[in-house]
């Protein structure tokens, strides 16, 4: 298991979902984790990748028959990528150079490409390589998510891509006002649950973030009727934890055993139970209402989240009062369903169910890893105070500016980043790339991400934190502060939700790319610009372990502790 620190970090890949498993032991009772384990031998012997043979071109050996103790240690490579995935990317990153290189997982075989050309020809072949196939297996929907069958389809063909997009994205000016407002009242009742240590309060940073990301997305994606509650908040944060434990235990196993698994785990996955059956009356009567308007020809009732800015883009009604015309995340999903299934309560609560997944975890290591950032660089506090007192205002009123503290979130996810593998495309069929590496059916094709970002041939002084990297040159040089002036920075200025050949954070550029990219920097930046304009933030041990990991994520650390000291005036 690898362990993140405070101090400056090695030479090595990261490990973020956007979209991966994180910290949830606590979900299982114990005698099950002792089941689970005791199989692990038969599993470790029988759960086989099936040995493939090189190409002209790659770097993917030959492998033929192998000998019993071959196997064998190639079966303990692939198991080690459990707990120390980012390393041996790495490593097979610098042997390979530009060349397509394979990585053996336990239940997989990843091809990772790294040229423009290579991630155009995986990101174009949708009808052989297949995001939701890939995404299938890292969750075990129908297993995790109470019964989802919906992962078969094309991206376009996806509901919540739209409702994403679109729908989320053209509303992110009317949502931050309401954003901040919650983001300060969350925080400031989290703060009082506290330990008082010698008479300061320590407050544990991932949970605190998380329980705070928690709040402003579900009013966001579940709805008021729902995230007023304590308790389905709870169960919010610990469906993604039991989803992520389970779908782990499932994917141990051959996929022949995965029904027989399934079913057995998923009697201890009481949250997605909780939150499905939360959600169904709900979506059932929004179901109800839209049939019942359209029937009678009348426009279909709109369902405001409290998120929601209602001063401006209401309609006047003829006796004179104002209604706004913002709807949310359920409405857009029916507005935007291209079926009949995802029109269905069952299909609208699963497809909430699947955003929110994808939601919670990677925005909030995010923030969690760029407070860290702002404590252990505290030279870059004054100037992104100073851009957040006088230019936060604009950019409430339009979603755009910033660019300081948007380059140092950028800085912070190139160093720490919350996976370190992305536009992951799942064989559906044989696949072979121009350079002659083939893909057979089950083999994933991916990039390197953590590798690519940390590498010298496309950034200066590559493991140097530069929180300025990706600013505005003549912005950085008006702040007269000598070394972040002298600091590396990149050729041309780029923004966070901006990706390029080197910057796969969201996934390939396109339609394939992360539809929620725009609310998720958003919602970072009003959290992250809260915090640093009301407190004083100081880690309690900056040299305690930051994180530790898991296949290729990276998992925030339980334990660090920060002091959030109010600031006067």
């Amino acid at each position: 298991m690898h362990n993140g620190s405070h101090a400056p970090r090695p030479i090595t890949a990261g490990v973020v979902p956007p979209h991966s498993p994180i910290s949830l032991p606590h979900a299982v009772p114990n005698g099950f984790a002792v089941v689970a384990a005791g199989l692990f031998f038969v599993i470790f012997i029988f759960n086989s990748t099936t040995p493939k043979a090189k190409v002209v071109g790659s770097n993917i050996h030959f492998l033929g028959k192998l000998s019993p103790i071959r196997y064998l240690q190639r079966r303990y490579t692939a198991w080690r990528f459990l707990i120390n995935g980012p390393d041996l990317i790495q490593t097979a990153y610098e042997k390979a150079g530009s060349k397509p290189f394979e990585v053996l997982a336990p239940d997989a075989r990843y091809v990772f490409v790294t040229t423009p050309e290579h991630v155009k020809e995986i990101d174009s072949a949708e009808d052989k390589l297949s995001l939701y196939y890939a995404s299938r297996q890292i969750l075990q929907p129908q297993y995790t998510m109470h019964h989802f069958g919906l992962f078969d389809r094309p991206l376009e063909g996806t509901g919540f891509v739209r409702a994403l997009r679109v729908h989320l994205t053209n509303k992110i000016p009317e949502l931050l006002p309401g954003m901040k407002e919650m983001a300060k009242n969350r925080f400031a009742e989290l703060q009082k649950r506290n330990p008082v240590i010698n008479g300061v309060t320590h407050t544990p940073l991932a949970k605190a973030i998380i329980k705070t990301v928690c709040q402003l997305e579900a009013h966001a994606i579940f709805g008021k009727e729902l995230a007023g509650g304590e308790e389905f908040l709870e169960n919010a944060v610990l469906y993604i934890e039991q989803l992520a434990l389970n779908a782990e235990i499932i994917r141990a196993f051959p996929e022949w055993m995965a029904p027989f698994v399934g079913r057995f785990v998923g009697q201890f996955h009481g949250a997605q139970r909780f939150i499905f059956h939360s959600l169904m009356p709900i979506v059932t009567e929004r179901c109800r209402e839209r049939e019942m308007a359209l029937s009678r020809g009348e426009p279909i009732p709109k369902h405001v989240s409290p998120l929601f800015h209602f001063t401006h883009h209401c309609d006047r009604l003829a006796d004179g009062i104002s209604s706004p015309l913002q709807d949310d995340c359920i409405q857009w999903l029916l507005d935007s369903a291209t079926s009949k299934v995802q029109r269905t309560p069952r299909g609208v609560a699963h497809e909430v169910m699947a955003i929110w997944f994808a939601a919670l975890h990677p925005i909030s290591v995010t923030i969690i890893y760029a407070l860290e950032d702002l404590c252990l660089h505290p030279e870059y506090l004054e100037p992104i105070r100073d851009e957040i007192r006088t230019q936060y205002a604009d950019y409430e009123a339009t979603a755009r500016g910033l660019p300081l503290l948007d380059s140092f979130i950028k800085e912070s996810a190139r160093l720490s980043p919350v996976e370190s593998q992305s536009c992951r495309r799942r064989a559906i069929a044989p696949f072979t790339l121009s350079d002659g590496t083939k893909l057979s059916v089950g083999d994933w094709a991916c990039t390197p991400v953590t590798s690519m970002m940390q590498d010298a041939k496309w950034y200066p002084s590559p493991l140097q934190f530069s929180g300025f990297r990706f600013a505005p040159p003549e912005l950085v040089e008006s702040i007269g502060v000598e070394k972040l002036d002298a600091a590396p920075r990149q050729e041309s200025p780029s923004k966070l939700v901006e990706g390029d050949n080197t910057f796969y954070v969201w996934g390939a550029e396109g339609k394939q790319g992360c539809p929620g990219r725009y609310y998720a920097q958003a919602l970072a930046k009003v959290i992250i610009s809260h915090l640093v304009e009301e407190y004083d933030i100081k880690l309690v041990d900056p040299n305690a372990p930051r994180w530790w990991t898991w296949r290729t994520t990276r998992v925030p650390s339980e334990g660090t502790m920060a002091i959030f000291t109010p600031r006067q005036g």
